[in-house]
């Protein structure tokens, strides 16, 4: 898929026990310092942006917080 908008995002590398506090469930969400889940805003084919074929998959996935209007930035490598 190039390039998603909104809707449930899928686990993968970015989410491995440990690296971030998850809700699992039907989607997997970063949770923000007081336990509230980000919201999954997108996901792109990082290789979309690059000068050349790489030959790997990347993606870049973004979610946002209303409340602290901040935004978080994932890359999902494999």
């Amino acid at each position: 898929m190039a390039v998603q908008i909104d809707g449930l995002c899928d686990g993968g590398n970015w989410a491995e026990p440990g690296n971030v506090p998850l809700l699992g469930g039907d989607a997997t969400l970063p949770l923000s310092r007081d336990d509230r889940p980000f919201i999954f805003a997108g996901n792109v084919y990082a290789a979309n942006y690059a000068c050349e074929p790489v030959g790997y998959n990347c993606n870049m996935l973004l979610f946002y917080d209303f409340d602290t209007r901040q935004s978080l930035a994932a890359l999902d490598w494999s």
